[in-house]
């Protein structure tokens, strides 16, 4: 889920929250090049710390654990 705050892509000012969950689910499809169904789960819990910082107007920070978190990003310019 992504909630902006502030988006004006005209000056490329911009600030939004990310929100992350833990992801799982059921795969099940169908291959068109061997004619085959694949059909499986999937399980997603990731885990991450993350700054970034250019000293001129933008900055990203993202904290996740386990696969609930959050991204935030914000930039001034160019």
């Amino acid at each position: 889920m992504k909630i902006n705050i502030i988006n004006d892509q005209k000056n490329f000012k911009f600030l939004y929250i990310e929100l992350h969950f833990p992801s799982i689910g059921k795969i099940d499809r169908f291959n068109e090049w061997t004619d085959q169904y694949f059909f499986g789960f999937k399980m997603s819990f990731p885990t991450e710390i993350y700054y970034l910082n250019d000293r001129e107007g933008y900055w990203h920070f993202s904290l996740t654990l386990l696969g609930f978190g959050a991204k935030i990003v914000n930039q001034n310019g160019f």
